[in-house]
């Protein structure tokens, strides 16, 4: 069933809905931080003016219908969103510089998916392929060994059978979410691996597992998440997963003891002190890097 619509501004709000045979109502409404936060696929129109919302909306309904054709569109959303006084301006992106028919500029649009975004301008043609091939999920090809790992690699394509089959109630998944580029997730991967292999030598049936989030998109089921690390709690397909926004090493030694609070105190000892090691980990590397700087002046004042 078709989903009821408004799309809602200041001057007023309107309806989009699809020609015959199908009719599809949809929701257009101002982005927020709070849906940026917590929703994917999404395709926001950026307007420069308020006025905008409604001078365009002969373009915005037209771009929507003809996206909406596309089965691989069902699942995105549309917002528009308008620049304000100091905004920064958004990037010009790709597409027609030429008035569409009429005078009006191409509408700008920036697409989200996973953690990739890119801006497209779009004129009297709407360029469907490119845009749905954006919105295909991007995963990747994983290794065996990878797969094998003590804490399990995880893929987009893999998720379902990795992450949600594997996990139940009784026997949870604890799914970090990184990124190569992050370098806490680095200073971290250690102390994750330490965890694992001390939980699993006391058979706390808790696994842990990794996504990469810069070559995979949010599968679905899985929340998105802005920031890394974040680590997301999976207890099997019937219940919702749970996203721990505590990503510091204390903080999630503090969440896994209220999770487990019955263990050995010996095993909290060890992961406070597992904790311990990640902020003598980055020391070592502030170090190194100090060096790094004073040899290559060293380097330098040698070769003058």
């Amino acid at each position: 069933a078709a989903a009821g619509a408004v799309a809602a501004g200041g001057l007023g709000c309107w309806a989009v809905t699809s020609a015959p045979p199908t009719e599809v109502n949809i929701n257009i409404r101002q982005i927020s931080e709070e849906v940026f936060d917590t929703s994917d696929n999404l395709f926001v129109f950026f307007l420069d003016r308020d006025e905008d919302l409604l001078d365009r909306k002969p373009d915005i309904q037209r771009v929507i219908r003809t996206l909406m054709k596309e089965e691989a569109m069902r699942r995105v959303t549309f917002y528009y969103n308008v620049r304000n006084e100091g905004d920064p301006p958004v990037p010009d992106g790709s597409g027609p510089d030429a008035p569409q028919e009429g005078g009006a500029p191409p509408l700008r649009c920036v697409m989200y998916k996973g953690q990739r975004k890119t801006v497209i301008r779009v004129g009297d043609e709407v360029p469907v392929p490119k845009i749905v091939e954006f919105f295909t999920a991007l995963s990747e090809k994983l290794a065996e060994a990878q797969r094998a790992l003590a804490v399990q690699r995880v893929s987009g394509e893999t998720f379902a059978g990795d992450v949600l089959g594997a996990s139940a109630p009784g026997r949870p998944v604890l799914l970090q979410l990184y990124e190569d580029t992050c370098f806490l997730c680095f200073l971290m991967r250690p102390f994750v691996n330490s965890l694992a292999e001390l939980l699993a030598e006391h058979k706390v049936p808790l696994r842990f597992k990794r996504l990469n989030i810069e070559k995979n998109d949010f599968p679905d089921a899985c929340p998105v998440a802005r920031g890394t690390p974040t680590f997301v709690l999976f207890r099997g397909e019937q219940e919702r997963a749970s996203k721990w926004e505590e990503f510091k090493p204390k903080e999630l030694v503090e969440r896994l003891s209220k999770e487990y609070p019955n263990l050995p105190d010996e095993v909290y000892s060890q992961m406070d002190d597992l904790q311990g090691l990640v902020s003598k980990r980055f020391q070592l590397f502030t170090q190194l890097a100090m060096w790094t700087m004073e040899l290559s002046k060293l380097d330098t004042l040698l070769a003058s």
